[in-house]
């Protein structure tokens, strides 16, 4: 690594926001930048490689603010980027303006568009989706054997990346500044399908519990239902039913569910019912090699 690492002093920064990985803030005299920094266990390795990452994005034409250098407060790291003026997250102005949920889902869908139809023409800078999952799935820690071994299964089922992926699609990985549009944390990117980011989106929708959309995206489950629904429709150019939905992202979906029982444990059955995802019950049950349809 041979970037110069920035020391800086906490005293002159405010605290923005909070995301599962990084805290962000605000410089009290220079509006144009932010700081991120990550939680202690990520090295300045890590972080180096997301920057390294974020310009080979940028290259590629994908709209992503850039960032300036590394830095450090002694015991987390993490870089400073350039500050989008007046910004939100999608997921805030839906919180916000809930009248605006189906405007802002047609708005991701157009940008979900443009970014998979960028041709893949660089397949060894970045990972393709199906490694990624693999790490996912390696890092669940509290994973059972038998879960772990159905995920693997499916993990070989994904085809071959044929599209520019985010990694992590979800309405607060994208912002605007009510002229421009701009994705984020874009640490996860990678090749893969349409579906596998559409898996992502679909997840925290239906997935995820109350409490997380309450306070991570400042939603509730009604809101996350009609994004989703706007987001499908404008992506395809008509309205899908909840079973043609299953069949498009159905193989990724039950990955990232695997991997969210490995880190958050595996949810009560009403969540299933409430949610209407009676049908993933099918994964839970049965032996660990049995994953088709």
């Amino acid at each position: 690594m041979d970037r110069e690492v920035l020391k800086i002093n906490p005293e002159e920064w405010i605290p923005k926001g909070q995301g599962g990985q990084a805290k962000t803030y605000e410089h009290i005299s220079n509006p144009d930048i932010l700081l991120k920094l990550y939680l202690p266990i990520y090295s300045i390795e890590y972080v180096a490689n997301e920057l390294d990452l974020n310009e080979k994005i940028r290259a590629l034409g994908i709209h992503t603010p850039e960032v300036y250098s590394l830095a450090t407060d002694g015991t987390r790291n993490g870089a400073i980027f350039r500050r989008i003026q007046s910004k939100k997250s999608f997921c805030q102005i839906v919180s916000e303006h809930p009248e605006q949920t189906e405007e802002m889902a047609r708005r991701m869908a157009r940008e979900a568009k443009r970014l998979h139809s960028i041709p893949v023409q660089d397949r060894t800078s970045f990972i393709d989706s199906r490694e990624y999952l693999k790490r996912l799935i390696g890092n669940a820690t509290g994973l059972s054997e038998k879960h772990r071994k159905k995920a693997e299964a499916l993990i070989s089922k994904l085809p071959t990346g044929k599209c520019y992926c985010h990694g992590d699609f979800q309405f607060g990985n994208i912002i605007t500044d009510g002229k421009e549009d701009w994705f984020i944390d874009m640490g996860s990117f990678c090749i893969g399908t349409p579906e596998f980011d559409m898996a992502n989106l679909f997840h925290v929708c239906y997935m995820s519990r109350e409490t997380v959309l309450k306070d991570m995206f400042h939603i509730n489950r009604k809101q996350a239902d009609r994004f989703w629904n706007s987001f499908i429709c404008e992506y395809y150019g008509r309205r899908l039913s909840r079973r043609e939905c299953y069949k498009l992202i159905e193989i990724p979906f039950v990955i990232y569910m695997f991997w969210s029982f490995g880190i958050f444990g595996l949810p009560p059955v009403r969540t299933f019912l409430k949610t209407r995802q009676l049908w993933l019950l099918k994964y839970l049950i049965g032996p660990a090699n049995r994953v088709s349809r």
